[in-house]
C-alpha cells in the first residue's frame, strides 16, 4: 500500500511538470505527507482487518470464503495486498492438499494478475484452477474459470477463443439456473461482440444483461455494464444516447471499493465530449481517469487513457509523449487489442505531424498485429460460434421437451390406466346400487301394493258388512211384515218398493264387487268391438227412468244416432251406469242431467252433467281412489266408492281418460273419452 502511495506522488510530480501552475505544484508538494499519511492508515486497516479474519475463520470451507471476502476488498484497491493473501491462501491449502481451496485460490490469483495486465501469469493459474474444477465435478466453478480465462483471451486479442469460453460458462450456467452467472456471462459476450465489431449482437446481449440485474445491489460487473453500453452506442455514433450509460456508471463507481473502476467512465465521457465540441471539458475528464488510473495501478485503464489524451491535447511533443508510453504499456500487458489502439492512433498522430515514415512504419505494424486479431477465417469462427450455441441450446431444448414428452406420455398413459380402472370400478358400483335400488323399488312397491290390498281388503269387507248387509237385511223384515200382516193396498205397494229397492241395490252392489273382484284376481280384460253409443245410453236411461222419477229429474240425451265407439262393450255400459247413478244419487229434486258427446282427434269424448250439489278440491283430488268415502245422496242415499274406481281401471284398459269438473254447490261434469270407430 506504501509503494501506491509513492507512485501516487510521482504521479502528481510529472503532471504538475506537464499541466499545472508553479502555484499548483506547491500545493501538491505541501499535501504530499497528508497524502502519505492517509494511504499508511488505510493500508494498516485493511491488512490488520484482512489479519484478523483469517486468525478468527477455522475450516476449510469458511476460511475460502474468507479469503473471497479478502480479494474483494483489496481486488479494486490494493491488487498488490490481494496477491500476497491469495499466495498465502494457496499454500496454505497445498500444504493441507485441499483440492477445493487450491482451485478457489488460483482462481482468485488468475482475476488479480488479470486487472492487473499480468495476462499470461493470470492464464496459467485460471488454467489450473479449470484442471481442479473438472477432476473434483465442480461445473459452477468450472464456469466461472471459462469466463474469467474468456476475458485473458479477450485481453489477448484471441476473440474466438474469449467466445468458446464464455459460451462454454453459459451453457453450464443455464443447465443449473443460475441467473448470476447468466447475467456475468452475457456482460462478457457482450464485450467480446462489441470488440469484434458485431455492435448489435453485444448490445443484445448488454440489455439481457440489464434484465437480469434490475434490483440488484451494486457490483463491478453492473458499474462495467453500464460503461460497456454506453461505449457501445459511442461506436454506433449516437454520443447523446452513451452519456446517461457513462453517468451512471460513474456514479456507481463512487463507491469506495470501486473507485479503481472510475477511469473507464471518465476517460469515456471525455472522449463524447471531445467528439460533440466540449474539447476543454473533454479534456478535464480525461486528466480526471489518468489519475484515478496511475494511483490505482490499472495500467490497461492507464494506456488507454493515454491513447485518448493524445488525440486532444495540442501540444505535439506531449501527444507524442503519451502514445509511446501507451504503446510501451500496452506491449508490456501483452494486450494486442490495446497495442492495436495505439499503433493506429500513432498513424494518425504521425500523419497529422507530417512524419510519414513513422507514419507507414506504425500502419504496417498496426495491420499485422490486426490481421493476427481478426483473420478472415477468424471472422468466420467467431459468427459460427453463436450459431454452434443457439444449435446446441436448441438440441438441448428438443432433447429436454423429449423427455419431458416422454414422462408426460407415461403420466398421462397412468392417468388413463388409473382412470379406466376408476370407471370400471364405477361402472360396477353403478350397476350394483342400480341393481340394489331396483330391488328396493320393486320392494317398497310390494310393501305398497300389501299394504293397499290390506286397505282395499278392509274397505272390501266394510262394503260387505256395512252396505250389502243393511240392504239384504231389510229384505227379511219386510217379507215377514207382508206375510203376518194384513196392509192396505197403498201400504203394501210401499213396502213392495222398498223391497224392490233394496234388493236392487245389493244387486248393484254385488256387481261391483264382483267386477272389482274379478279385476283382482285376473286382471282387467278389454275386448274392444264396435257399437252405437246413443242405443247404449237410450237402453241404460231406460233402467234409470224409475230412480230419476222419484225425484223428477230431467235425464236429456244429446247424443248423435251415428256415434260409433270401438271399446269394450261391457265396460263402456258400466261406466255410463254408474255415471248416471251418481248424477241422480247427487242430484236435486227437479234436477236436470245431460249427456252429450264431441268428436276429437279420432276420439269420442262422452259427458254427464248435472246440477247437484258439486264437489271441492279436496273430493276431486281423491273421486278417483280406491274404496274412496262418498257422501250421501240428496235424498240419504249410500255409496261404496267401488263404481268410480273400476270406471277409471275399465276406461285407462280401453285407452281412454276420464275426469271430473265440479264446483261446490254448482254440480258435476264427468268426462270420459275412447277410441272412435272407424277413425
Amino acid at each position: 500500500m506504501h509503494g501506491e502511495a509513492i507512485t501516487f506522488w510521482l504521479f502528481i510530480i510529472s503532471l504538475a511538470h506537464v499541466n499545472f501552475s508553479m502555484r499548483l505544484k506547491r500545493w501538491f508538494l505541501l499535501t504530499i505527507p497528508f497524502i502519505l499519511c492517509v494511504f499508511s492508515l488505510r493500508a494498516k486497516q485493511d491488512t490488520l482487518s484482512a489479519y484478523q479474519m483469517l486468525r478468527q475463520t477455522k475450516g476449510n470451507e469458511a476460511r475460502i470464503t474468507a479469503y473471497n471476502q479478502i480479494f474483494r476488498n483489496f481486488e479494486f484497491s490494493n491488487g498488490d495486498s490481494a496477491l500476497h493473501y491469495m499466495k498465502m491462501g494457496l499454500k496454505e491449502f497445498e500444504e493441507k492438499k485441499y483440492l477445493p481451496g487450491q482451485a478457489a485460490l488460483h482462481t482468485l490469483i488468475g482475476n488479480t494478475y488479470s486487472i492487473q495486465g499480468a495476462l499470461p501469469l493470470a492464464k496459467v493459474h485460471i488454467t489450473s484452477a479449470m484442471e481442479l474444477f473438472t477432476k473434483m465435478k465442480d461445473n459452477e466453478r468450472l464456469a466461472i474459470a471459462h469466463n474469467s480465462l474468456g476475458i485473458i483471451e479477450g485481453k489477448s486479442g484471441n476473440f474466438q477463443e474469449a467466445l468458446e469460453n464464455f459460451y462454454a460458462a453459459l451453457k453450464i450456467f443455464e443447465k443449473a439456473g443460475n441467473k448470476e452467472g447468466i447475467a456475468k456471462t452475457y456482460l462478457k459476450l457482450g464485450v467480446a461482440y462489441e470488440l469484434t465489431g458485431n455492435f448489435d449482437r453485444g448490445l443484445e446481449y448488454y440489455q439481457k444483461t440489464l434484465v437480469l440485474t434490475k434490483g440488484k445491489p451494486v457490483s463491478g460487473d453492473i458499474i462495467t455494464l453500464y460503461n460497456n453500453i454506453g461505449s457501445l452506442y459511442c461506436r454506433k455514433g449516437e454520443f447523446e444516447k452513451a452519456i446517461p450509460y457513462f453517468e451512471k456508471s460513474l456514479e456507481l463507481s463512487s463507491i469506495a471499493k470501486f473507485k479503481q473502476m472510475r477511469g473507464y467512465p471518465l476517460l469515456n465521457l471525455g472522449k463524447v465530449y471531445a467528439r460533440l465540441g466540449e474539447e476543454k471539458k473533454g479534456l478535464e475528464y480525461m486528466q480526471q481517469a489518468l489519475a484515478v488510473t496511475v494511483s490505482e495501478k490499472t495500467p490497461d485503464q492507464e494506456a488507454l487513457t493515454l491513447v485518448n489524451l493524445a488525440e486532444v491535447t495540442a501540444d505535439t511533443q506531449e501527444a507524442n509523449r503519451y502514445l509511446v508510453r501507451a504503446l510501451f504499456i500496452a506491449e508490456n500487458l501483452g494486450e494486442k487489442q490495446l497495442q492495436v489502439e495505439a499503433l493506429d492512433a500513432m498513424t494518425s498522430f504521425y500523419k497529422k505531424t507530417k512524419r510519414f515514415e513513422q507514419a507507414l512504419a506504425s500502419a504496417e505494424k498496426r495491420d499485422i498485429l490486426h490481421d493476427s486479431i481478426f483473420s478472415l477465417e477468424k471472422a468466420k469462427e467467431i459468427a459460427n460460434l453463436q450459431a454452434v450455441y443457439e444449435l446446441e441450446k436448441s438440441n438441448s431444448k428438443i432433447d429436454e421437451l423429449e423427455a419431458a414428452n416422454r414422462k408426460n406420455t407415461i403420466f398421462r398413459n397412468t392417468i388413463i390406466t388409473i382412470a379406466v380402472i376408476l370407471a370400471l370400478l364405477l361402472c360396477l358400483m353403478s350397476v350394483f346400487l342400480w341393481r340394489i335400488r331396483n330391488l328396493n323399488r320393486k320392494l317398497q312397491q310390494s310393501e305398497q301394493a300389501l299394504k293397499k290390498a290390506n286397505e282395499d281388503k278392509d274397505k272390501l269387507f266394510s262394503v260387505i258388512g256395512h252396505d250389502l248387509r243393511n240392504h239384504v237385511a231389510n229384505v227379511p223384515v219386510v217379507l215377514e211384515m207382508l206375510e203376518e200382516e194384513e196392509f192396505t193396498e197403498d201400504e203394501r205397494k210401499f213396502l213392495l218398493d222398498s223391497l224392490k229397492d233394496n234388493a236392487y241395490a245389493a244387486k248393484d252392489t254385488l256387481e261391483k264387487l264382483l267386477s272389482w273382484g274379478k279385476s283382482q284376481l285376473k286382471g282387467i280384460v278389454a275386448i274392444p268391438s264396435t257399437f252405437n253409443a246413443r242405443l247404449q245410453i237410450t237402453n241404460k236411461l231406460r233402467l234409470m227412468k224409475t230412480a230419476s222419477e222419484q225425484k223428477q229429474i230431467k235425464l236429456v240425451n244429446n247424443i248423435a244416432e251415428d256415434i260409433q265407439v270401438f271399446a269394450d262393450e261391457e265396460h263402456f255400459k258400466f261406466v255410463m251406469r254408474n255415471l248416471l247413478s251418481n248424477a241422480i244419487k247427487y242430484t236435486h229434486h227437479h234436477g236436470l242431467i245431460l249427456i252429450d258427446a264431441a268428436r276429437h282427434n279420432g276420439f269420442v269424448t262422452f259427458s254427464v252433467q248435472d246440477n247437484g250439489i258439486g264437489m271441492d278440491e279436496g273430493q276431486k283430488q281423491h273421486v278417483f281412489d280406491s274404496f274412496n268415502i262418498s257422501n250421501e245422496g240428496t235424498d240419504q242415499e249410500k255409496g261404496n266408492g267401488i263404481g268410480l274406481m273400476l270406471c277409471k281401471e275399465f276406461i285407462a284398459k280401453n285407452n281412454g281418460k276420464i275426469w271430473v269438473e265440479s264446483d261446490k254447490g254448482k254440480g258435476s261434469t264427468f268426462y270420459f273419452s275412447l277410441k272412435e270407430a272407424n277413425a
